[in-house]
């Protein structure tokens, strides 16, 4: 019998060819509530541009500022797609910036 690979145990090589991964985020807040409602914000002012996107919410510690929530959706498709999610939400007034990861 042929042992199938645990796929939690793929070489690290593997996962460096797929280079970075970029996010655009839309926000941090001081709750991780605050970011989802932020998120129902942004996902009707977006005409559509977040349509596929599922939110994430990323916990950063910022030492002396606090625990903040940063509201973020990944962009598989690269470094351009994501500037110009970025450069679409800018001119519906949507604050963001494109983040590497």
């Amino acid at each position: 019998l042929s042992q199938q690979p645990d796929p939690k145990q793929q070489p690290t090589e593997a996962l460096d060819i797929l280079g970075p991964e970029y996010r655009v985020q839309l926000g941090s807040h001081l709750t991780a509530q605050d970011a989802i409602d932020d998120w129902r914000r942004i996902e009707n002012l977006s005409e559509g541009f977040l349509t596929g996107l599922e939110p994430e919410v990323a916990q950063v510690d910022l030492k002396r500022r606090g625990i903040w929530h940063r509201l973020q959706v990944r962009i598989p498709e690269g470094r351009i797609a994501a500037r110009n999610l970025c450069d679409n939400l800018t001119d519906l007034s949507v604050s963001c910036l494109v983040v590497r990861r």
